[in-house]
């Protein structure tokens, strides 16, 4: 993919080069390598006006997904552009999931829930018509996202385990080590360590089989907050470190979704 991104960047291929660049910013949000992305995609908003708007808009997602682990707010900007790109292209399916990250950059911002929910209703409503089981699972993990954040555990536990069940038939096992990973914050709040204990284990052999790094990361400094409250502090502690240098060589953040959670962990430990 790099050589095919620096053939078509020294050709000025500029159609072929955002292309490129656009597919993959899920792959960056989710495998790490940010400082690169953000160069390639930093190159392409500086001639957003000559790329075909289908193509800019994807441009904006991939944006988004390298400007979230560090500013939401920023994410937001690119996001909501995004959005309106998609809404004029009358693309519902990528209106849809572009609303959903919008409503995801509202997890630092408690007092503005409701916001994030009616903007997350209105990607759910679409999804549910026009995009599909996968598209929907996404969804109803920010969905959990939100509501788990805002203490609203109730809630978080049903758009987890519909997306989990989503997940399981669809045989998405990203997806699904997505949902158990959340689904153990659950247990763990409820007391249930040793049952979130073995849901993050089964989620880190999931992410981990499948070549998964950055999530094995994340769901491996996750395990601390069971191992602590099953006694085990010091495991958990290790934990927390594994995963710091982990993220430290895939040159990436934590998903800003965990990070009210692993900031108490480590404040307990």
């Amino acid at each position: 993919m790099r050589a095919a991104h620096d053939w078509a960047a020294r050709g000025n291929h500029l159609p072929l080069t955002a292309r490129i660049t656009a597919a993959l910013g899920a792959y960056w949000f989710l495998e790490g390598h940010h400082a690169e992305g953000l160069r390639w995609v930093d190159e392409m908003l500086a001639r957003e006006s000559d790329l075909d708007p289908a193509v800019a808009a994807r441009i904006r997602l991939a944006a988004g997904f390298l400007a979230f682990p560090r500013s939401q707010p920023e994410a937001r900007v690119h996001w909501e552009r995004s959005t309106e790109l998609f809404r004029s292209l009358e693309e519902e399916r990528l209106l849809a999931y572009s609303l959903a990250v919008v409503s995801a950059t509202y997890l630092s911002s408690l007092d503005e829930h409701a916001v994030a929910m009616e903007i997350n209703d209105e990607a759910l409503t679409l999804a549910r018509r026009v995009g599909g089981p996968a598209l929907i699972a996404q969804v109803l993990n920010i969905r959990g996202e939100l509501t788990r954040v805002a203490g609203h555990d109730d809630l978080a536990k049903e758009a987890y385990e519909e997306g989990l069940q989503i997940s399981c038939d669809l045989d998405d096992e990203m997806y699904v080590s997505v949902f158990l990973s959340n689904l153990s914050y659950l247990a763990d709040h409820r007391g249930e360590y040793a049952e979130a204990r073995r849901l993050t284990h089964q989620a880190l052999r999931i992410s981990w089989s499948i070549g998964r790094r950055l999530m094995a990361a994340w769901t491996i400094s996750q395990l601390a907050g069971p191992e602590h409250g099953l006694g085990r502090s010091e495991v958990g502690a290790v934990l927390i470190g594994a995963g710091d240098e982990a993220l430290r060589v895939l040159g990436a953040r934590r998903h800003p979704g965990d990070l009210p959670e692993h900031a108490l962990v480590v404040a307990r430990i």
